[in-house]
């Protein structure tokens, strides 16, 4: 059996490791996920060890995170609505309503027990129903952001020249 100094110790040396393999400033964040969550993960560990790693490798933002004894779930908060859809998509109420629905994967049918909100310095313990509500209103304001553009372009598509040789996009009054 293992005392609660050697998961300790154990958790920092995994820290470490991750630390000198991985520079980027997300090294620091796994490490902490990995204190908060690591000991409290009894199957599917590689759901904090391998994925949520790369996923914390490749992305600098805030998310949501939920996890029970038998795995986890990370939902990034994109900067942009179209940061959650396929590349090329048009930003469609179906589109809207697909996104809002993500929340599904922290607080629906895999049941996870607990809750976190990393707000890009810190995690946060959270109940299941701020969890929703966070990511409510990051969508929500993601998209009043999205159609305010969507309007400002239509309101200046007559204005609007694009040069095919450069690719640029410039607006002429």
């Amino acid at each position: 059996m293992q005392t609660a100094t050697h998961k300790t110790a154990r958790a920092a040396q995994t820290a470490l490791t991750f630390e000198q393999t991985g520079t980027d400033s997300q090294a620091s964040t796994w490490s902490r996920l990995y204190s908060i969550v690591g000991t409290y993960l009894t199957h599917y560990k590689e759901d904090l060890t391998k994925h949520d790693r790369a996923a914390l490798q490749s992305y600098k933002g805030p998310f949501l995170y939920g996890y029970r004894s038998t795995g986890t779930t990370i939902l990034k908060l994109h900067p942009n609505l179209a940061d959650y859809c396929k590349p090329g998509t048009t930003i469609t109420s179906e589109e809207e309503q697909a996104v809002k629905g993500l929340i599904v994967y922290i607080s629906g049918p895999l049941c996870n027990k607990r809750f976190l909100h990393y707000n890009g310095t810190r995690f946060i313990k959270i109940t299941e129903e701020k969890a929703r509500e966070i990511y409510a209103a990051h969508i929500d304001s993601l998209i009043t952001k999205a159609r305010r553009q969507a309007e400002r372009e239509k309101d200046n598509s007559d204005h609007i020249y694009y040069n095919t040789q450069t690719g640029a996009t410039v607006s002429i009054f």
